[in-house]
C-alpha cells in the first residue's frame, strides 16, 4: 500500500470525482477523507479506501449510461467493483497477512432475511457459509442491523456448544466455521432514502468482516476501528444495485 500513501492527493481527487457522481449523501463520508487525508496511513488502514475509491472512478465512467447502481454501473460491473472494495476490506484489516475474510449480506425475502453475496465475498472461497441466509436480526450482523451501529462479536463464545446462539437455528451455525473467533459487522444504509437519522434509513445489508484471529488482534474498542468498517458500508451501499 505504500504506493497509495505517497499518491494521497491522487486519491483525494478520486473521492471528490466519486462525490460528484454519487451526489449529496456521499459528500460528507468522502469530506471527512479530504479534510482529513492523515487517515492515509498504515495504522488507521485507509488506504485501502483510497485503493477502492481510486477503481470506482475508472470502473464508473464506461457504465455511467446503464443506471444500475447509484454509480451507474450496470449488474456486472457493479458486481466486480464490490469485490474489489471487499478486498480492499480485508486488506484495512490486516489481509493478507493476518486472516481476515469479508463479505456483504444483502437483505432479501421483502426484508425478513439477509444472505451472503458468494459472488463478491472475499477468502471464502471455499466455505460453506458462501450459502448461508439468516434472519433479518440474527447473528451478530443481525444485531448491526437491529441497533443500526457497528457490532463485535466473540464468536468463540457465540459457536461454543452452550454459548448464545444469536437467533440462528442449528443448521444455520453449522455452515459458520468452527474456527472463526471475531466477527465485525456495519449496516449498510440506503443513500436514496433522505430521512434525517440513520434509525430511520431504510437497510439494504451489513457488511462484515471475521476472522479466526482472536477478538483482541483487532482493536475493537478503538472508535477509529469502527469508524473504518463503517466508512467501507457508506462506501459500499452505492455500489449495491436498486432492488
Amino acid at each position: 500500500m505504500l504506493w497509495v500513501k505517497i499518491n494521497a492527493p491522487f486519491w483525494l481527487a478520486c473521492s471528490t470525482f466519486i462525490a460528484s457522481l454519487c451526489g449529496s449523501a456521499a459528500k460528507p463520508i468522502l469530506a471527512d477523507w479530504i479534510d482529513h487525508p492523515e487517515h492515509f496511513n498504515a495504522a488507521s488502514g485507509f488506504e485501502g479506501i483510497g485503493l477502492a475509491l481510486g477503481f470506482l472512478v475508472f470502473s464508473a465512467v464506461p457504465a455511467i449510461a446503464l443506471h444500475r447502481n447509484r454509480l451507474n454501473q450496470n449488474r456486472e460491473t457493479a458486481q466486480a467493483v464490490r469485490k474489489k472494495h471487499l478486498e480492499a476490506v480485508a486488506g484495512a484489516f490486516g489481509a493478507p497477512a493476518l486472516h481476515v475474510r469479508a463479505n456483504v449480506m444483502r437483505v432479501v425475502d421483502k426484508g425478513q432475511s439477509r444472505q451472503v453475496e458468494a459472488s463478491t465475498a472475499y477468502n471464502i472461497e471455499q466455505s460453506r457459509c458462501r450459502s448461508l441466509k439468516i434472519g433479518m436480526y440474527a447473528g451478530v450482523s443481525g444485531k448491526a442491523a437491529r441497533d443500526r451501529m457497528v457490532t463485535v462479536g466473540d464468536l468463540a463464545l457465540a459457536l461454543a456448544p452452550t454459548g448464545p446462539d444469536w437467533g440462528l437455528t442449528a443448521e444455520q451455525r453449522a455452515l459458520v466455521p468452527s474456527s472463526l473467533q471475531t466477527l465485525l459487522s456495519a449496516p449498510i444504509f440506503d443513500p436514496d432514502d433522505k430521512r434525517n437519522g440513520d434509525e430511520t434509513k431504510r437497510l439494504l445489508g451489513t457488511l462484515q468482516i471475521d476472522s479466526n484471529l482472536p477478538i483482541g488482534q483487532f482493536d475493537v474498542n478503538n472508535p477509529l476501528t469502527r469508524k473504518k468498517l463503517q466508512d467501507f458500508a457508506d462506501v459500499l451501499s452505492f455500489l449495491l444495485e436498486r432492488e
